[in-house]
């Protein structure tokens, strides 16, 4: 899009004056607000009838609130130093959503935090707003321990969290305001209806004697983010190191030039934002020292170039030293001017020298954020949060204003998962893909397609909601992205389902039985029953069937199934064993195995010897010969039940319970129940003796024999 015209100040002070400054607003009605916070350096600037223009209209989409250094200064008394009582401030106002904040007023009014590069010997510092954005305290950014931030500190002992997104204006100046503030309305209205855009590339040669780097990496990354801009492309083409990309060569008046063109995006990457650095290989040996380069300013002060009479809404100027300088304090650059002078609206830029070499991938981020209709704070912010190197981004600053916006998209569909059911009681999670750049989303529950009837109407700050729980019924559900601007269309409609639970009753079955075959009935309100996976008839709500059993311990598994897919389970244990008269055991110290009328079983654990008594673990044994073995963790009891015996045993104690009376286990209290590398052992003379079994210890063998001759 073109901007040819320049705006005349004429025309904006009868525009303030008469207030034809138009503030339709754009939003539903229920559709909640982000903060927009703006802090003032003095008192005076609340007078600016720009700044009321502006603060109308932010209103219309953001929770807009002023306040000054004064004001901030008379709620934080005992705080001193001026950017910790700020810091503190805004502290109080943080969302679960990052606010905007506008700064307005010099640098000495709202100052930024000087940092120093070297705790011992600092070469060189960056001035930065990093203790107003991140969630860490003032202490964590003093590195050297004196009370005062101001030293970088080693990345990433903490992952930094980004709770604001900051823009300044460093003017003190009222006249300043009245006429930025009405250029910035106008052109931020500008694009609404998603215009095309127009900017420009201009890279240069950025070389020292041991390095030499071409920036039009830089521009070709920018232009690739944002392909749907019709770009002009300024690289160098003068010296020994030219740009091999085709392009205008970059200077002073190619650059002016295509400015008063009319561009809404302005990308530079050069030494401050604006040096070329041309090389001239004069003795031909193949290297360029000192003594061979030059130094050409292509734009920055309206001086150095030939006017530029056109207003830019966006500029990225990669470079040192482009927002203030870091080396002389409160010196400020000639972009400043631009943007005081309505030429540049706002630029993101380097508060001083870039300490650490920036991941070109987050550089890419910011426009590509940008093109999807992301916000400039909240593109910085973003690549920010994904950048490898944090330290990068500490001195990055943005002028103007961090809400301003290049294509308000804002009618993106979210799909939504698929959920189907879930029980009374149960909590329902529903979840969507987040998309950019939605900053919340409204959630809506309702038990008509039509929603005419909401059960839930909430907002949810991540791609995700949960509800406790709901009452039985069918539902329905969509979810609505909420931009700056407002809010999108909504979702797809979802439904899902709350069902009340399927009964099932099985109906009482023996835990030992001696007949081969088992009858499985039960009534259930579903229409089918599985036992064991085989389909069985249900008449009237009951089923019947029956089973064999195999020899030992059997599992049978029945499910009651409706015609929606859901389902409720139960699970029997039985233990078929025949009842023999005689049967003979034989166990040896050991060896993990026990051998029942000659055939071998496994054990989980052989017989041992303690206090010259023998342990074994009898779950095995019990279970083989027709008895239940169960524990009970809370009283570390074992109760074993077999041929209507029941014996209880608690571990290491030296009584038991048979049949309900309390009987010793051993003369020797040292012989009780014990639980050796997870396993539970037990006496075996005393427990084979309790269920009538005759014990007989043949010590050459070191084996025992156990003998049932028919005992109760």
């Amino acid at each position: 899009m073109k901007r040819t015209t320049r705006v005349s100040i004429v025309l904006i002070l009868c525009l303030v004056c008469s207030g034809l400054i138009p503030t339709v607003s754009v939003r539903a009605y229920d559709v909640s607000k982000r903060d927009y916070i703006i802090v003032l350096g003095t008192d005076v600037l609340k007078q600016s009838t720009g700044l009321k223009l502006f603060m109308d209209y932010k209103s219309i989409n953001f929770d807009v609130s002023v306040i000054s250094m004064a004001d901030i200064a008379k709620q934080f008394t005992t705080v001193a130093e001026a950017v910790e009582r700020l810091r503190q401030y805004l502290d109080t106002k943080t969302q679960p959503i990052s606010p905007y904040v506008l700064l307005v007023g010099t640098m000495e009014e709202l100052p930024m935090v000087r940092f120093y590069s070297d705790l011992n010997q600092p070469s060189y510092d960056a001035m930065t707003d990093a203790c107003l954005l991140y969630d860490q305290p003032l202490s964590f950014f003093d590195g050297n321990g004196n009370g005062k931030p101001g030293e970088y500190v080693e990345y990433p002992t903490t992952k930094l969290v980004q709770k604001f997104v900051i823009g300044r204006l460093p003017t003190d100046s009222t006249a300043v305001l009245d006429t930025y503030f009405p250029l910035l309305i106008k052109a931020e209205k500008g694009y609404d209806s998603n215009p095309s855009l127009s900017g420009m590339v201009a890279c240069a040669v950025e070389s020292l004697i041991s390095y030499r780097y071409n920036a039009d990496i830089e521009g070709e990354l920018v232009k690739k983010a944002l392909s749907s801009v019709s770009w002009t492309t300024l690289y160098e083409k003068e010296g020994a190191y030219i740009s091999t990309v085709p392009a205008s060569p970059l200077n002073a008046t190619n650059f002016s030039s295509n400015w008063n063109q009319g561009l809404d995006i302005v990308f530079t990457s050069a030494h401050d934002g604006r040096m070329r650095l041309v090389f001239n290989d004069k003795n031909n040996d193949g290297n360029c020292g000192s003594d061979e380069e030059q130094w050409f300013c292509f734009w920055g002060r309206l001086a150095d170039l030939t006017d530029l009479t056109s207003t830019t809404f966006f500029g990225y100027l990669n470079g040192c030293h482009t927002f203030i300088d870091g080396t002389w304090s409160k010196v400020y650059y000639p972009y400043l001017e631009n943007l005081l002078e309505g030429k540049l609206l706002n630029f993101v830029g380097y508060a001083s020298v870039i300490s650490v070499i920036q991941d070109n991938s987050s550089l890419g981020n910011v426009f590509t954020s940008i093109g999807s209709g992301c916000s400039i704070g909240d593109a910085v912010a973003t690549a920010q949060s994904i950048a490898k190197k944090n330290l990068s981004w500490w001195s990055i600053a943005i002028a103007g204003d961090p809400s301003a916006r290049m294509n308000n998209k804002t009618s993106t569909i979210v799909p939504i998962s698929s959920f189907t059911s879930a029980r009374p009681g149960s909590p329902i999670g529903l979840s969507w893909n987040k998309t950019d750049p939605v900053w919340t989303y409204h959630v809506q529950v309702s038990n008509s397609p039509n929603f005419t009837n909401l059960v839930k109407l909430d907002i949810a700050y991540t791609n995700s909601y949960q509800i406790t729980s709901l009452p039985i019924g069918n539902y329905y559900w969509r979810v609505q992205g909420v931009y700056d601007n407002g809010a999108g269309n909504w979702s797809e409609t979802k439904s899902f389902e709350v069902y009340e639970p399927l009964s099932l009753a099985v109906n009482f079955l023996p835990t030992q039985v001696s007949d081969p075959e088992a009858v499985v009935s039960g009534s259930t309100t579903g229409s089918r029953v599985l036992v064991n996976g085989q389909e069985q008839i249900v008449t009237s709500g009951k089923f019947s069937t029956v089973i064999t059993l195999s020899l030992g311990r059997n599992t049978i598994k029945v499910v009651a199934l409706d015609d929606h897919g859901h389902s409720t389970t139960k699970e029997l244990v039985i233990t078929y064993q025949t009842l023999k008269t005689e049967m003979v055991l034989e166990l040896t110290i050991g060896v993990p195995t026990i051998w029942i009328d000659g055939k071998a079983l496994p054990l989980d654990a052989a017989p041992s010897i303690t206090n010259s008594r023998t342990l074994v673990p009898l779950r095995a044994i019990f279970e083989a010969v027709g008895g239940d073995v169960g524990w009970d963790p809370s009283t570390r009891q074992i109760a074993i039940v077999s041929r209507g015996q029941k014996l209880i045993l608690t571990i290491g104690k030296n009584t038991a319970s048979l049949n309900g009376k309390i009987v010793s286990i051993d003369s020797d209290p040292r012989v009780v129940p014990t639980i050796t590398n997870g396993r539970t052992l037990l006496p075996l003379r005393f427990v084979a003796e309790a269920f009538s079994f005759q014990v007989d210890w043949n010590a050459t063998a070191r084996s025992i024999v156990l003998t049932y001759g028919g005992g109760s």
